[in-house]
């Protein structure tokens, strides 16, 4: 019998460099605002964005992509979220970047900072924009159901039970205790 094993390393994908002056200007006034303590949460930027007035809602276009991506790499947990959401293929196709392993790899990072920072003073009150919202139980889902079928076949590992319990909540609602 021969024994088969190998390994895939994602390809990155960086659409930072096609965001507009106007998107770059505004990531640079909120990491100044981020990095000054000006913000509920450090991790939660989207919101101070003109993007993120219209709420924790799925990605429609490529713009929309780099500039979630470039607030994702600057820690905003939404950001992350989105970002990694709307390169899936589980909501309607718009015209933007589709890469299911990089979906699942920012998604799962995305509710990993959420694990490890809800204890941080502010947390909560910033994550109030996220945790109702119906985004989260659609991202949540998405993990759970392509985990095996993408390669992370990993069923038990923390952050998939997370998204479990954060289903089981959003079906009511989810609270983070402070």
């Amino acid at each position: 019998m021969i024994e088969v094993n190998f390994q895939v390393d994602s390809m990155q994908i960086w659409l930072g460099e096609i965001i507009s002056p106007n998107q770059l200007n505004e990531t640079q006034h909120i990491r100044q605002k981020q990095l000054a303590g000006q913000l509920k949460h450090y991790h939660f930027l989207y919101e101070y964005s003109i993007q993120g007035e219209d709420g924790f809602n799925p990605l429609e276009n490529v713009q929309q992509q780099a500039f979630c991506q470039t607030l994702a790499h600057l820690g905003c947990i939404p950001s992350t979220l989105l970002f990694g959401f709307s390169l899936s293929t589980a909501y309607p196709k718009t015209q933007r970047i589709y890469c299911d392993i990089n979906a699942y790899e920012y998604c799962f990072i995305g509710l990993e900072k959420i694990m490890i920072h809800h204890l941080e003073n502010g947390f909560v009150i910033a994550a109030e924009s996220i945790t109702s919202n119906p985004t989260l139980y659609k991202i949540c889902e998405y993990l759970i159901s392509n985990s095996a079928s993408l390669g992370f076949n990993q069923q038990h590992h923390p952050v998939l039970k997370f998204a479990q319990i954060c289903m089981a909540g959003l079906k009511s609602e989810l609270k983070f205790d402070a």
